[in-house]
């Protein structure tokens, strides 16, 4: 399955020149390439990705670029980078909250996806209910008709969304079953993505994630400052080009269950 890391170095590809070379040696928080020749300060603020060895597939945001082709980042790994270590590397027009932000984005943009959460429980008597932190745009309520798995679930049809994160079930309408749990499904965005080893979802096809996150990438001001007009409109056309091609999403939403009249 795909992660944050292969979407960030296929986004900078795109938006950037990436280089991919060897390191000669290293520390926890550094990168040495003896034979990388660019000026001082080019990679500052820019990305690396770890491509072999002990900590492949992790990233880091570069906060320094020496002479000598000495990378520098904050967050040390366990370890230190050795020589022999493939890595890549764009410069600082390439920033990696970028990627990740451009990426997230491409993911929201697609639409709500179908979650579930069974945090909630029966209380009695009670119509009201604050909603799971981050619950929202609910589809269906649940109630379970046991209490161990797989807990006979029942749809219930007497509830509403009110405003303040909250469902209310109709006068007469409460669950009844003391402490059973309550399924809440949901249509949410994409759980945001901020770790290298974060997996994205198998809704979101690859290569129309990328060219997605490239549209995305351009919205944002910082980048378009930094990127040259005629390679932006180049960007644009080709990003066009490619989602004409691409089949969409599908991706799996819950239906609203309606809302019955009490009796």
């Amino acid at each position: 399955m795909a992660t944050l890391f292969d979407a960030t170095l296929r986004l900078a590809g795109k938006l950037g020149e990436v280089v991919r070379s060897t390191a000669t040696g290293g520390t926890t928080t550094t990168l040495v390439d003896a034979a990388l020749s660019a000026p001082v300060d080019w990679y500052k603020g820019g990305s690396l990705w770890l491509l072999s060895g002990t900590y492949a597939n992790k990233y880091r945001e570069v906060s320094a670029f020496a002479a000598g082709a000495t990378f520098t980042w904050i967050t040390a790994l366990a370890g230190a980078v050795v020589a022999g270590v493939k890595y890549a590397a764009a410069p600082k027009n390439v920033p990696l909250w970028a990627l990740i932000q451009a990426t997230n984005d491409a993911m929201n943009d697609a639409g709500g996806i179908g979650q579930t959460d069974d945090t909630l429980v029966v209380v009695a008597g009670q119509e009201e209910y604050s909603l799971p932190t981050g619950v929202s745009r609910v589809a269906q309520v649940w109630i379970a008709t046991s209490l161990v798995a797989p807990f006979g679930w029942i749809p219930h049809y007497h509830w509403r969304e009110i405003p303040g994160a909250k469902i209310r079930f109709d006068t007469g309408h409460e669950p009844g079953l003391v402490a059973y749990p309550i399924r809440i499904n949901w249509n949410g965005p994409a759980l945001a993505l901020a770790n290298d080893s974060d997996a994205i979802d198998g809704t979101f096809d690859p290569k129309r994630l990328l060219w997605e996150s490239v549209l995305s990438a351009l919205k944002m001001s910082y980048i378009r400052e930094i990127t040259d007009e005629k390679k932006q409109a180049k960007l644009i056309a080709d990003a066009k080009d490619e989602l004409s091609k691409c089949v969409p999403y599908s991706i799996a939403a819950w239906e609203m269950t309606p809302h019955l009249a009490g009796y």
